[in-house]
Parts: C-alpha cells; structure tokens; sequence
C-alpha cells in the first residue's frame, strides 16, 4: 500500500514537471532491445507517442542526471508535443521557483486536466 501510494506521488510530480516516467525505464535499453521489445510488445511506439506528448524538454534542466538519457529515448520514438501541457509545466516550475503555493496547485490540476489524469 505505502508502495503504491508512493508510486503514484512520483509518477504525478514527474508529470507536472514535464517528464513522463515510461522514459526512465526505458534510458536502460538499448536500440536492440528495443527492436526486441517491439516485437512481442506492438503497441509500443503508439503507447510511447500518447506519454511523450507531456514531455517538456525546457524542464529537463531540471534532472541534469537524466537528461541527456531522456533526450536518446525521445529520439527513438516519433511524436508531437502537447503544447497545453507544455505551457502548464513550465508554469509548474515557475511556480514553484516563485514559491507560490496557489498558481503551483492551479497549474498541477490544469496539467492533470489537459492528461486526463493526475498522475
């Protein structure tokens, strides 16, 4: 249970930063594997499409650590940004940067609501 919940808090702040979380599983597999993982999973690219159309790469500043790993797995797939949720994260991270609690929970739920879902 304190696993799930956990789970879930970090995948829906991963989201309001613009970062989905199927990309950092994914930055440990090569360009093989993938074609591997394609083969038996086909559905892959369009999954893949629908969460890195929340990909805000202006936040990957961010994550130094990951983004350069983030940037070769978004490279693998093709897709297009939501420019909505785009716009809302990085208003998340002004935010927050701002420190102001009531535009950074406006933008969260906005974020949420352009998904379809809060995290």
């Amino acid at each position: 249970m304190i696993y799930a919940t956990v789970h879930r808090t970090v995948e829906k702040d991963l989201y309001s930063f613009g970062l989905p979380p199927e990309l950092l599983g994914l930055s440990a597999v090569s360009e093989q594997e993938l074609d591997r993982v394609r083969s038996w999973y086909k559905n892959i690219d369009t999954d893949m499409a629908d969460a890195l159309q929340y990909l805000n790469k202006d936040n990957l500043y961010l994550f130094p650590e990951l983004k350069q790993k983030i940037l070769h797995v978004a490279s693998l797939f093709t897709y297009d940004i939501n420019e909505q949720h785009k716009e809302e994260t990085t208003k998340i991270v002004e935010a927050l940067r701002e420190k102001n609690i009531t535009a950074l929970h406006s933008h969260i739920v906005e974020a949420g609501r352009i998904r379809k879902f809060l995290g």
